[in-house]
């Protein structure tokens, strides 16, 4: 069975269908019948899946956290429809971030969920884009379009005066026009380079240098202007 990389490849490129896609192990999330009718204990949370497509990336961190953190959902995926449980931790956090994206490749987001209050999340593919929130200290909030006229397999986002961070996509591809909503530590300059990667065989990036984040926090990922443009 092709990975779950390789089938978003497929999608990104246009060659297979949301509604074709492959499908793909249950998730790791406890949905056993008996826990799922039980309420749920403080340290944790219920998502459920009401939009028409699986849900394949789920990411929730601490509203102060400076990046998302794991794919919750492993290597599995939430079929519509479905629900699981979400193990917070035993932190006494309530206040957390969450990133979704489904398998047509689509993102959503909400900001400042307490989880406390309220544990249970419905998540659809037809939900509005949530604005990104207000600046917060030490974290730089922030969203990339991709305008690059490719799937970009790989982002890089590094302060300017740093040295090369990893790359924040993981095994999702942003396809063309669909974004990326990312979380960083706060530079003191505000100045981040964006590094784009668009094959996984070779060094094909295009480098948008010294992007003040802090100021313009919502980009457009293109090939114009960039640095660093290099071609197999």
């Amino acid at each position: 069975m092709p990975s779950r990389f390789a089938a978003a490849l497929l999608i990104a490129f246009g060659f297979w269908s949301a509604a074709g896609a492959f499908p793909r192990p249950p998730a790791r999330l406890d949905t056993s019948a008996v826990r799922l009718t039980q309420p749920v204990r403080t340290g944790m949370a219920m998502i459920a899946n009401h939009g028409s497509k699986p849900l394949w990336v789920l990411q929730v961190t601490p509203v102060d956290a400076t990046s998302w953190g794991g794919d919750r959902l492993g290597s599995g995926s939430l079929a519509p429809g479905a629900r699981g449980l979400l193990r917070l931790g035993a932190t006494g956090q309530c206040r957390f971030d969450l990133r979704a994206t489904f398998a047509s490749g689509r993102e959503i987001t909400r900001f400042d969920l307490d989880l406390c209050e309220n544990p249970d999340i419905a998540l659809s593919d037809s939900d509005a884009d949530t604005p990104l929130p207000e600046a917060r200290a030490g974290v730089t909030l922030f969203r990339a379009v991709n305008r690059t006229g490719a799937p970009v397999v790989a982002l890089h986002v590094s302060p300017a005066d740093g040295p090369e961070q990893g790359d924040v996509l993981g095994a999702w591809v942003m396809g063309e026009e669909m974004h990326y909503t990312g979380r960083a530590p706060a530079a003191p300059s505000c100045l981040f380079d964006l590094k784009s990667v668009f094959s996984v065989r070779g060094p094909e990036a295009a480098t948008m240098a010294g992007q003040n984040l802090c100021e313009t926090r919502e980009i457009a990922l293109t090939r114009r202007d960039v640095i660093g443009v290099l071609t197999r």
